[in-house]
């Protein structure tokens, strides 16, 4: 396996939620972190961000850190249809990062 290949596995789980956000009417932009690794922002109806992260070791999407702000990247559709559910109604709650649980995890980013 090259070692650009995972990257491009996350690319690719990532633009197929992106489709699906867009396609149930939600304002997402594909993006790099701080470190250079890719993520979607998607926004609420108070134009309020939150990034969605890809925990491809997990096979997760990661959003937030609450059990209910994580999905599997096999389900695009279902998680864009939770992440749907939150940006058009209630919106996010004014947030935080994804601090203590990407520190947690943040020995599988790399």
């Amino acid at each position: 396996m090259s070692e650009s290949e995972p990257r491009l596995q996350i690319e690719t789980c990532l633009a197929e939620l992106h489709q699906h956000l867009e396609a149930l009417g939600v304002t997402v932009t594909a993006i790099r972190d701080e470190d250079g690794r890719a993520c979607l922002e998607v926004y609420d109806r108070y134009a309020r961000r939150r990034r969605v992260q890809v925990f491809a070791q997990f096979y997760w999407f990661v959003w937030g850190e609450d059990h209910d702000e994580r999905g599997s990247l096999f389900q695009p559709a279902e998680i864009a249809e939770r992440l749907a559910h939150l940006a058009l109604g209630p919106g996010w709650l004014p947030q935080q990062d994804l601090g203590d649980l990407t520190r947690a995890l943040d020995q599988f980013l790399r």
